[in-house]
């Protein structure tokens, strides 16, 4: 059956109505599909300028990394340049300091070698000084021992004139008037023999005595030292030279002993000296110097102020 057309006003409106409203549909979708090509399109130009921002700000990253490379390169060759240049400063430094340890260690070592130099000339002095102190006691010691071969001449010959004396007045007794001068010559000749007699008997004591020898440091010493004779006698000692021998002292007297079998006798003339005045005296055992002789010889070395 077909349809019948209406061509009335109001059929011919609604097929208006109906176009207009096809078109609007159609102008919809095509807006709907020009706003989403456009959307579409928007997001790629929003993506395109993400980009180109992205890009620039990479661009002006990279320029500001660039820019701080250069200037920390060059940074780091001020600091390279200027550690340099402290390490040359500090070697610099360490050689001049060098050359002044140096420098004072040398004058250091001229000044302990020169020291060391009169230290050994005071020693090789002091030792030949010692030497001559030492010859001396032995010179003395010789003509101690050539005054007791003279006395023996002496009493020998001493022995031959009373001797002959006693025959001489043997005979003026025979004889008339010369009794008196018989009598007087051989009083003279008594005379004469008890001296040496007792010359005699004192060398031969001082030769059973220890001896004691006086190292003093001023010559105004040797005569308090010599005072000390007669008490040191009575203790079997006597005093067999006082020598001024300048040089360093202890604070107290030293008693020198040579032997090991002196020991005994040392500490007794220690006490002996002790009694005398000589406060604080120590004994000390040293080797035997040249000339010491045998024995039964000792040394007191003192200071001023211990024998006043």
């Amino acid at each position: 059956m077909k349809t019948e057309i209406d061509y009335t006003q109001v059929g011919k409106n609604k097929v208006e109505i109906d176009k207009l409203h096809a078109e609007v549909a159609e102008l919809r979708s095509r807006l709907r599909r020009w706003i989403g090509s456009l959307g579409g399109l928007l997001g790629i130009v929003t993506a395109a300028v993400s980009v180109i921002v992205t890009s620039e700000h990479w661009s002006r990253i990279s320029r500001d990394t660039a820019t701080a490379t250069t200037q920390l390169a060059a940074d780091r060759t001020t600091l390279n340049a200027d550690r340099a240049k402290l390490d040359a400063e500090r070697a610099k430094f360490d050689a001049d300091r060098a050359k002044v340890d140096l420098a004072e260690a040398t004058e250091k070592k001229g000044k302990a070698e020169k020291q060391e130099q009169q230290a050994n000339d005071r020693v090789k002095e002091a030792e030949k000084h010692f030497a001559d102190l030492q010859s001396q006691a032995g010179a003395a010691e010789a003509a101690l021992e050539e005054k007791g071969k003279q006395l023996k001449t002496k009493t020998d010959e001493l022995n031959r004139v009373q001797s002959e004396t006693a025959k001489l007045a043997a005979s003026l007794r025979s004889q008339p008037g010369a009794h008196r001068e018989a009598v007087t010559a051989t009083a003279l000749a008594d005379s004469t023999r008890n001296l040496i007699d007792s010359e005699h008997r004192r060398l031969v004591e001082d030769n059973s005595r220890a001896r004691l020898f006086f190292f003093v440091l001023d010559p105004e010493q040797r005569e308090n030292a010599w005072k000390l004779e007669a008490p040191l006698r009575k203790a079997d000692f006597y005093i067999g030279n006082v020598i001024v021998f300048g040089g360093k002292r202890e604070e107290t007297p030293v008693l020198r002993y040579f032997r090991d079998a002196d020991k005994k006798e040392a500490e007794k003339l220690k006490d002996t000296l002790v009694s005398l005045g000589l406060k604080e005296t120590r004994v000390s055992r040293v080797n035997d110097p040249e000339s010491a002789g045998t024995g039964r010889k000792f040394q007191i070395w003192v200071r001023k102020e211990n024998l006043q």
